[in-house]
Protein backbone atom coordinates (compact mmCIF):
# COMPACT_ATOMS: atom_id res chain seq x y z
CA UNK A 1 0.00 0.00 0.00
CA UNK A 2 0.94 3.66 -0.27
CA UNK A 3 2.49 5.58 2.58
CA UNK A 4 0.31 8.15 4.33
CA UNK A 5 3.26 10.57 4.21
CA UNK A 6 3.36 12.71 1.05
CA UNK A 7 7.16 13.15 1.14
CA UNK A 8 7.64 9.39 1.29
CA UNK A 9 5.20 8.83 -1.58
CA UNK A 10 7.10 11.40 -3.62
CA UNK A 11 10.43 9.77 -2.82
CA UNK A 12 9.05 6.34 -3.75
CA UNK A 13 8.30 7.60 -7.27
CA UNK A 14 12.03 7.58 -8.01
CA UNK A 15 13.35 4.61 -6.02
CA UNK A 16 13.19 0.90 -6.69
CA UNK A 17 9.73 -0.30 -5.75
CA UNK A 18 9.23 -2.13 -2.46
CA UNK A 19 7.93 -5.30 -4.20
CA UNK A 20 11.05 -5.41 -6.37
CA UNK A 21 13.28 -4.99 -3.29
CA UNK A 22 11.29 -7.65 -1.46
CA UNK A 23 11.66 -10.03 -4.39
CA UNK A 24 15.44 -9.60 -4.35
CA UNK A 25 15.60 -10.25 -0.61
CA UNK A 26 13.40 -13.34 -0.93
CA UNK A 27 15.68 -14.73 -3.61
CA UNK A 28 18.71 -14.00 -1.41
CA UNK A 29 17.10 -15.92 1.47
CA UNK A 30 16.30 -18.86 -0.79
CA UNK A 31 19.87 -18.94 -2.11
CA UNK A 32 21.08 -19.04 1.50
CA UNK A 33 18.86 -22.05 2.21
CA UNK A 34 16.32 -20.16 4.34
CA UNK A 35 12.58 -20.78 4.20
CA UNK A 36 10.43 -18.06 2.64
CA UNK A 37 7.58 -17.81 0.15
CA UNK A 38 8.99 -18.21 -3.36
CA UNK A 39 8.55 -15.05 -5.48
CA UNK A 40 6.33 -15.47 -8.53
CA UNK A 41 5.88 -12.00 -9.98
CA UNK A 42 6.45 -8.28 -9.45
CA UNK A 43 3.97 -5.90 -11.07
CA UNK A 44 4.50 -2.15 -11.42
CA UNK A 45 2.36 0.63 -12.84
CA UNK A 46 4.32 3.61 -14.09
CA UNK A 47 3.61 6.87 -15.88
CA UNK A 48 6.37 8.69 -17.75
CA UNK A 49 8.81 6.32 -16.03
CA UNK A 50 7.60 7.25 -12.52
CA UNK A 51 6.32 4.53 -10.23
CA UNK A 52 2.63 4.91 -9.35
CA UNK A 53 1.76 1.53 -7.85
CA UNK A 54 3.24 -1.94 -7.47
CA UNK A 55 2.47 -5.42 -6.18
CA UNK A 56 4.39 -8.56 -5.23
CA UNK A 57 3.01 -12.10 -5.73
CA UNK A 58 4.44 -15.16 -4.00
CA UNK A 59 3.62 -18.83 -3.78
CA UNK A 60 1.00 -19.94 -1.27
CA UNK A 61 2.36 -21.32 2.00
CA UNK A 62 0.04 -24.03 3.38
CA UNK A 63 -0.98 -24.00 7.05
CA UNK A 64 0.74 -20.65 7.57
CA UNK A 65 -0.30 -18.11 10.20
CA UNK A 66 1.60 -15.33 11.90
CA UNK A 67 3.11 -15.97 15.31
CA UNK A 68 0.99 -13.27 16.94
CA UNK A 69 -2.25 -14.93 15.85
CA UNK A 70 -1.00 -18.36 16.86
CA UNK A 71 -0.06 -17.21 20.38
CA UNK A 72 -3.19 -15.13 20.99
CA UNK A 73 -5.94 -16.99 19.11
CA UNK A 74 -4.68 -20.24 17.64
CA UNK A 75 -3.73 -21.72 21.01
CA UNK A 76 -7.17 -21.26 22.52
CA UNK A 77 -8.36 -24.67 21.38
CA UNK A 78 -5.24 -26.53 22.49
CA UNK A 79 -5.05 -28.60 25.63
CA UNK A 80 -2.48 -27.70 28.28
CA UNK A 81 -0.23 -30.53 27.07
CA UNK A 82 -0.52 -29.46 23.42
CA UNK A 83 0.14 -25.80 24.26
CA UNK A 84 3.21 -26.66 26.33
CA UNK A 85 4.58 -28.89 23.57
CA UNK A 86 3.97 -26.21 20.93
CA UNK A 87 5.73 -23.51 22.96
CA UNK A 88 8.76 -25.74 23.44
CA UNK A 89 8.84 -26.43 19.70
CA UNK A 90 8.45 -22.74 18.87
CA UNK A 91 11.35 -21.80 21.14
CA UNK A 92 13.61 -24.24 19.32
CA UNK A 93 12.37 -23.25 15.86
CA UNK A 94 12.75 -19.51 16.54
CA UNK A 95 16.21 -19.99 18.04
CA UNK A 96 17.34 -21.93 14.96
CA UNK A 97 15.80 -19.34 12.67
CA UNK A 98 17.66 -16.42 14.28
CA UNK A 99 20.91 -18.43 14.24
CA UNK A 100 20.45 -19.40 10.58
CA UNK A 101 19.54 -15.84 9.64
CA UNK A 102 22.80 -14.63 11.17
CA UNK A 103 24.81 -17.44 9.59
CA UNK A 104 23.39 -16.51 6.19
CA UNK A 105 24.60 -12.94 6.69
CA UNK A 106 21.28 -11.25 7.47
CA UNK A 107 19.78 -9.10 10.21
CA UNK A 108 16.09 -8.25 10.62
CA UNK A 109 15.39 -4.89 12.25
CA UNK A 110 11.70 -5.63 12.93
CA UNK A 111 11.52 -9.27 13.95
CA UNK A 112 8.22 -9.02 15.78
CA UNK A 113 5.58 -11.72 16.21
CA UNK A 114 3.33 -10.24 13.52
CA UNK A 115 6.13 -10.57 10.94
CA UNK A 116 7.01 -14.17 11.80
CA UNK A 117 5.14 -16.83 9.83
CA UNK A 118 4.60 -20.26 11.36
CA UNK A 119 3.65 -23.30 9.28
CA UNK A 120 2.14 -25.80 11.68
CA UNK A 121 -0.83 -28.13 12.14
CA UNK A 122 -2.06 -29.39 15.46
CA UNK A 123 -2.78 -32.85 14.02
CA UNK A 124 0.74 -33.21 12.62
CA UNK A 125 3.78 -34.47 14.50
CA UNK A 126 6.05 -32.24 12.40
CA UNK A 127 7.64 -29.30 14.25
CA UNK A 128 6.67 -25.75 13.24
CA UNK A 129 8.53 -24.15 10.33
CA UNK A 130 9.47 -20.46 10.65
CA UNK A 131 9.69 -17.90 7.85
CA UNK A 132 9.27 -14.13 7.40
CA UNK A 133 6.49 -12.02 5.95
CA UNK A 134 8.15 -8.58 6.17
CA UNK A 135 11.31 -8.75 4.09
CA UNK A 136 11.55 -4.96 4.00
CA UNK A 137 13.18 -5.19 7.42
CA UNK A 138 15.78 -7.67 6.19
CA UNK A 139 19.24 -6.08 6.07
CA UNK A 140 22.87 -7.18 5.66
CA UNK A 141 24.15 -8.67 8.90
CA UNK A 142 26.76 -5.96 9.48
CA UNK A 143 24.00 -3.38 9.92
CA UNK A 144 22.92 -5.20 13.07
CA UNK A 145 26.34 -4.79 14.62
CA UNK A 146 27.84 -7.21 17.09
CA UNK A 147 24.59 -7.25 19.05
CA UNK A 148 22.31 -7.83 16.09
CA UNK A 149 21.18 -11.16 17.51
CA UNK A 150 20.27 -9.48 20.78
CA UNK A 151 18.28 -6.78 18.99
CA UNK A 152 16.30 -9.43 17.09
CA UNK A 153 15.51 -11.33 20.29
CA UNK A 154 14.62 -8.05 22.00
CA UNK A 155 12.17 -7.16 19.22
CA UNK A 156 10.51 -10.55 19.54
CA UNK A 157 10.40 -10.12 23.30
CA UNK A 158 8.69 -6.72 23.19
CA UNK A 159 6.23 -7.83 20.50
CA UNK A 160 4.69 -10.47 22.78
CA UNK A 161 4.05 -8.06 25.66
CA UNK A 162 0.53 -8.61 26.92
CA UNK A 163 0.21 -12.09 25.42
CA UNK A 164 -1.43 -14.06 28.21
CA UNK A 165 -0.05 -17.37 26.98
CA UNK A 166 3.58 -16.19 26.90
CA UNK A 167 5.31 -16.38 30.27
CA UNK A 168 8.72 -15.24 31.48
CA UNK A 169 9.74 -18.89 31.36
CA UNK A 170 8.84 -19.02 27.66
CA UNK A 171 10.92 -15.92 26.96
CA UNK A 172 13.88 -17.31 28.88
CA UNK A 173 13.55 -20.66 27.12
CA UNK A 174 13.94 -18.98 23.72
CA UNK A 175 17.02 -17.08 24.87
CA UNK A 176 18.66 -20.20 26.32
CA UNK A 177 17.90 -22.24 23.19
CA UNK A 178 19.49 -19.57 21.05
CA UNK A 179 22.58 -19.28 23.24
CA UNK A 180 23.02 -23.05 23.27
CA UNK A 181 22.91 -23.11 19.46
CA UNK A 182 24.84 -19.98 18.55
CA UNK A 183 26.67 -18.47 21.53
CA UNK A 184 27.43 -21.09 24.19
CA UNK A 185 30.17 -18.87 25.60
CA UNK A 186 27.69 -16.11 26.57
CA UNK A 187 26.29 -16.51 30.13
CA UNK A 188 22.51 -16.62 29.96
CA UNK A 189 22.06 -14.36 33.02
CA UNK A 190 24.11 -11.60 31.43
CA UNK A 191 22.27 -11.99 28.11
CA UNK A 192 18.93 -11.97 29.95
CA UNK A 193 19.80 -8.66 31.64
CA UNK A 194 21.02 -7.13 28.37
CA UNK A 195 17.90 -8.17 26.45
CA UNK A 196 15.73 -6.83 29.29
CA UNK A 197 17.52 -3.46 29.17
CA UNK A 198 17.14 -3.22 25.39
CA UNK A 199 13.48 -4.19 25.72
CA UNK A 200 12.77 -1.43 28.23
CA UNK A 201 14.47 1.12 25.98
CA UNK A 202 12.37 -0.08 23.02
CA UNK A 203 9.18 0.19 25.06
CA UNK A 204 10.00 3.79 26.02
CA UNK A 205 10.64 4.71 22.39
CA UNK A 206 7.40 2.98 21.36
CA UNK A 207 5.38 4.88 23.95
CA UNK A 208 6.86 8.20 22.81
CA UNK A 209 6.16 7.42 19.13
CA UNK A 210 2.58 6.36 19.91
CA UNK A 211 1.94 9.54 21.89
CA UNK A 212 3.23 11.69 19.03
CA UNK A 213 1.20 9.75 16.48
CA UNK A 214 -1.96 10.09 18.55
CA UNK A 215 -1.37 13.80 19.04
CA UNK A 216 -0.84 14.35 15.31
CA UNK A 217 -3.35 11.94 13.75
CA UNK A 218 -5.73 11.05 16.56
CA UNK A 219 -4.71 7.40 16.29
CA UNK A 220 -1.67 5.16 16.73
Amino acid sequence: GRSRYFRKRLFNLFRTSRPRRTCRRALALLRAGMVTARPLAVMERRRFGLLLDSAFITEYLPYAIDLEYLLTVGMRELSAVQARRLKHQLAGALARFVRDLESAGFFHRDLKALNVIVQWRVESSDPPVISLVDLDGLKPGWLGGSRGWMRMLMRLNVSVDGFRRVSLTDRLRLLKRYLDLARPDVPWKRAWRDVAALSEHKRRLRDIAQARSFEKYGRY
